[in-house]
């Protein structure tokens, strides 16, 4: 799953990086690239359940999930949604670069925008300072036509932020691996490995060379260990 108003098409190429037997299946949110003109979710639990309805043919198969950074809080509630209504639980878990779901968020700027202001001009200054804060390059940011094609999405993000409330739940029982970007100036590596109390089973932490948007800048080496992750002989344990 994507990162904050991220699009499916950052996993595009991945398949070309892991064996055959694991089959990429990237999720693309209303809302975001080809899928811009559909009105984007702006509830994670109403997004989750959709993707639950959609993802149902799938889990007759293992499943696993990666999620990056702002991803990570859906695919949380996604996971707990399967347990609770389809009984379906993926074989391992993985997130990279974003903090346990239980600390608190560092992005104040959230909490001083309303509801109703979010789709207000005067709040466009904070969204960009936001993108910045999460690594975005100043290319992409200061590109008009870029920006506005990616307005709706950021605004949408926001409200899923502002809209999760995290709450207290049985750990999930896969596997769960914490990855993260060694020159990542978002979040520290102790708040990564705040994830190992949302497992009971086995934690992992690894590291990869970049920043926070380490799956798009360095998916090679990030691919390597999904790879590791991923393989018969781990999930045999």
């Amino acid at each position: 799953m994507p990162y904050f108003a991220g699009g499916a098409s950052i996993f595009s190429t991945w398949h070309e990086f892991l064996p055959d037997d694991i089959e990429v299946c990237a999720v693309q949110f209303p809302g975001r690239e080809e899928r811009g003109d559909e009105k984007p979710y702006d509830n994670v639990q109403d997004l989750v359940k959709k993707l639950g309805e959609v993802m149902e043919p799938l889990l007759t198969a293992p499943i696993a999930f990666y999620s990056h950074s702002s991803g990570a809080g859906v695919a949380l509630e996604l996971t707990r949604h399967l347990r609770r209504d389809k009984d379906v639980e993926p074989v391992k878990f993985i997130v990279g670069g974003w903090r346990a779901p239980h600390l608190v968020s560092p992005f104040k700027f959230l909490d001083a925008i309303a509801d109703d202001e979010v789709y207000k001009e005067k709040n466009i200054p904070n969204i960009k300072n936001h993108l910045r804060s999460l690594e975005i390059p100043d290319a992409v940011i200061d590109n008009d036509a870029v920006f506005n094609e990616m307005l709706p999405s950021l605004r949408a993000d926001i409200l899923l932020g502002k809209n999760y409330k995290y709450s207290t739940d049985e750990p999930i029982s896969c596997p769960l691996t914490a990855v993260a970007g060694i020159e990542d100036t978002v979040f520290t590596e102790e708040q990564l490995l705040g994830w190992k109390q949302h497992t009971a089973s086995e934690f992992n932490f690894r590291k990869v060379n970049g920043g926070h948007l380490f799956c798009r800048d360095n998916k090679e080496e990030l691919l390597e260990i999904l790879t590791e992750e991923l393989s018969d002989e781990v999930l045999a344990l």
